[in-house]
């Protein structure tokens, strides 16, 4: 069985949260701040969109640890990394 997202969901909806991804990325604002946890282990915390910014999809983690990463098309500004952890669009459960 296939399923399609309708048209028009797709062009209104996630459309949009895709140019605001390319946006992030393009402009090198990936990772908007980093603090430390209990363990002083730094935790990175990005500015691609949430569940709470979009009521069909999100940019969320899909790599197997934070090692697994993926070039960046540009430097980013606040760490200065070419690399970030492994990214994926998610559809909601509740979608």
């Amino acid at each position: 069985m296939f399923w399609n997202m309708p048209e028009q969901t797709f062009d209104e909806v996630v459309k949009p949260v895709f140019n605001e991804l390319r946006s992030v990325l393009s402009s090198g604002n990936v990772v908007r701040k980093i603090k430390t946890n209990k363990s002083g282990k730094p935790i990175r915390y990005n500015n691609f969109p949430g569940m709470a910014d979009n009521p069909v999809t999100h940019v969320w983690s899909h790599g197997k640890d934070a090692s697994d990463t993926s070039l960046l098309p540009v430097t980013d500004r606040l760490t200065g990394l070419n690399s970030y952890t492994k990214q994926c669009f998610w559809l909601k459960n509740s979608y």
